[in-house]
């Protein structure tokens, strides 16, 4: 279960039941799950899955598309024919607001875009509601992207880093609308579990990003110390994502983890509950830490001092945005100032602050719960058939500034870095999905890879016997200066016979040449592979 995704999608439901329109079926990974959840129809997603390659991707798109638009049904057990059906009886389709429209989760990509294509050519209305784009996007997910977003009447998103790419991606302003989170107002309901009279309340990610999970979680454990001791508060954990019935995965093992590692005893932890639960949890503390996003979400909607850690370019541009709706961007941290000690400086300036914190994300709200109503008002006109009616750009607030300027600068200074590092691993993850995007050119890579590691160990061994024969060499010089010296002062007087070292270099150097041949053979093919894949990228962005 994952509560960001459920709170999202019963907002949905919840929002265009108060605007009078109903839910004919809700698309889910799990839909038996879903069904018993909403109470609501619930059908299988197209059939998009992270192991396919880029070639099962595209033929699963192209055959889903052409029956959209040749009209002939799949056979019963393909879930495009129930997807097809209920497109087709249907007002229009609602992508819900989420952040997995990325080159990260390919076939969530291809799975959105194959579910607007079918819509369009059924002449349904699209809405794409509260996204985060990217931020990582390869050059066929972003056509696939920049085809779906421009398909739709109507486009919001969540962040400055998903608008600036809606731009870049050639979207007009005219459908493209900057919102808060779809569930930023969820509507609560009350835990039966007991709760402190005050707490500070964390969610963590088993995720860290660029460093060992045991080191992050030790120095999460240091922070949460800091927090307990600084504020007097208990620590409560409140899982977003991992099994109903477990209590050994997704979060709820992050938190054990962390836990553990702690010195103070004043700590709790939740079980999964539903995501009314937890936005009545979250809203009701009085110092909220995350790594996850929809916390944040909750917490700085309700003016509780919030501290949000991102371990990536990807955590980094949901928490950042979730935090700006606000002005608290400023305590949007990087994982990196855990270990450094900077984000206790960060936590302390918050409690310290919170009163002065807590009204300004709270004179903020009202502004953005009519920008959240507006924003639903209008994706019902636009599946009312009546269009979209507003223009009018969402004013985020001036940041609070509560830091101290010389902790501020630091922080923004490995915020930078560190979102400059995650990019650089991200972007070489790519060009590795690059090289896998289908099997033979995958399997020639490995056998390349494998080739070149023989080449470069027979290499070794060839360099290490030329340092023994180097070593021989020397010394057999040495030895014949001594026996011969006399007898060629005798014979030559000052003339020397000169050092062969010219000859045995040409020697060495031709048969390093032949023994080199393999490696530069895989050289030239794994050139010539990049010189291809440069220019399809080109041509892909002309």
């Amino acid at each position: 279960m994952h509560i960001g995704d459920e709170a999202m999608t019963q907002a949905l439901v919840d929002e265009l039941a108060d605007r009078d329109i109903e839910v004919s079926a809700l698309i889910s990974g799990s839909p038996r799950e879903t069904s018993a959840r909403y109470g609501l129809r619930s059908i299988a997603r197209l059939g998009f899955t992270s192991a396919m390659n880029l070639e099962a991707r595209e033929a699963r798109r192209a055959v889903v598309i052409s029956a959209a638009h040749s009209g002939r049904i799949p056979p019963s057990a393909d879930p495009a024919a129930q997807i097809l059906a209920a497109i087709a009886n249907a007002d229009g389709l609602v992508v819900a607001g989420g952040g997995n429209l990325s080159a990260m989760w390919h076939e969530h990509v291809y799975d959105r875009s194959a579910l607007v294509a079918i819509a369009s050519a059924k002449g349904k209305p699209v809405v794409v509601s509260g996204q985060t784009l990217g931020p990582a996007l390869n050059a066929r997910d972003g056509q696939l992207l920049a085809e779906l977003l421009g398909s739709a009447s109507l486009v919001g998103v969540r962040e400055r880093d998903s608008l600036d790419i809606a731009h870049q991606l050639g979207l007009p302003d005219r459908m493209l609308r900057s919102t808060p989170d779809d569930a930023i107002w969820l509507a609560e309901a009350p835990l039966e579990h007991d709760l402190p009279p005050e707490y500070c309340v964390v969610t963590v990610a088993p995720v860290a990003g660029l460093v060992d999970f045991d080191l992050y979680a030790t120095s999460f454990a240091r922070l949460l110390d800091e927090a307990a001791d600084v504020s007097g508060l208990d620590i409560v954990f409140v899982p977003h994502q991992g099994s109903v019935s477990r209590s050994d995965d997704g979060d709820q093992a992050a938190h054990h983890a962390i836990a553990r590692r702690m010195t103070t005893k004043r700590v709790h932890s939740l079980p999964m509950l539903t995501p009314r639960q937890v936005a009545f949890v979250t809203r009701r503390a009085s110092l909220s830490i995350s790594s996850r996003y929809h916390p944040i979400v909750f917490s700085a909607s309700a003016g509780v001092p919030t501290v949000g850690i991102s371990v990536d370019e990807y955590t980094a541009v949901k928490i950042g945005g979730a935090l700006d709706h606000f002005g608290l961007s400023e305590f949007a941290l990087p994982s990196s100032a855990l270990e450094s000690g900077h984000a206790a400086q960060a936590l302390a300036s918050a409690w310290r602050d919170r009163d002065p914190l807590r009204a300004s994300a709270l004179q903020v709200a009202p502004r953005v719960r009519r920008q959240s109503a507006l924003w639903w008002d209008e994706v019902a006109s636009v599946l009312r058939g009546d269009g979209v009616f507003s223009t009018a750009e969402f004013e985020r607030p001036t940041p609070a500034a509560l830091l101290p300027p010389d902790l501020a600068q630091t922080i923004d200074r490995m915020r930078t870095w560190q979102r400059s590092e995650a990019t650089s691993v991200t972007a070489r993850e790519l060009a590795w999905q690059s090289m896998e995007s289908s099997s033979t050119e995958r399997d020639a890579a490995v056998e390349l890879e494998r080739r070149l590691g023989d080449s470069e160990a027979a290499l070794s061994d060839t360099r290490q016997q030329l340092r023994y024969a180097y070593v021989a060499l020397d010394a057999a010089r040495e030895l014949a200066a001594k026996i011969g010296e006399p007898i060629f002062q005798k014979k030559l007087g000052d003339h020397r016979i000169p050092a062969p070292q010219s000859e045995i270099d040409a020697l060495l150097n031709t048969r390093t040449f032949r023994w080199s041949a393999p490696a530069r053979r895989v050289y030239g093919r794994m050139r010539r592979y990049a010189v291809r894949a440069r220019n399809r990228y080109r041509r892909s962005r002309s």
